[in-house]
């Protein structure tokens, strides 16, 4: 199932096919992952900004100087492994709704993998690639 993406990555709901509580799920993810998405935006603009102000006003960051990171800096890297949790929980909930289209179609998932199993899907639907 290939979806198709709307403003800044979002998936479009009508290309969401599936159970509603599946749709529901992968559609508020992927909200979700666009405001994840916004805020590294902002972070990483904000951690120029700090960055040009400690060099320009020549102090050094307090919490860099201790630890070796900024706040801001401990900030991206949590938005960036936030952002790669969605991702992963958007390529499960997808993985989950093709194998239910598969299983739609009477298709045995375990016995059909890889080119063969795509040659399936296209001979169940009655067309070819």
């Amino acid at each position: 199932m290939a979806l198709q993406t709307c403003r800044s990555n979002a998936v479009c709901a009508s290309d969401v096919q599936g159970p509603p509580d599946h749709r529901r799920f992968l559609l508020e993810t992927a909200a979700r992952k666009a405001d994840a998405e916004a805020v590294l935006s902002s972070l990483l603009a904000a951690k120029l900004e700090s960055d040009r102000a400690t060099s320009r006003l020549k102090r050094p960051d307090p919490m860099r100087a201790v630890t070796g990171n900024s706040a801001i800096d401990r900030a991206i890297v949590t938005t960036r492994n936030l952002i790669g949790t969605l991702d992963r929980a958007l390529a499960d909930i997808r993985r989950e709704l093709a194998a239910e289209d598969m299983n739609a179609a009477g298709l045995d998932e375990d016995r059909c993998s890889g080119e063969s199993r795509r040659d399936e899907v296209f001979a169940a639907a009655g067309t070819r690639r």
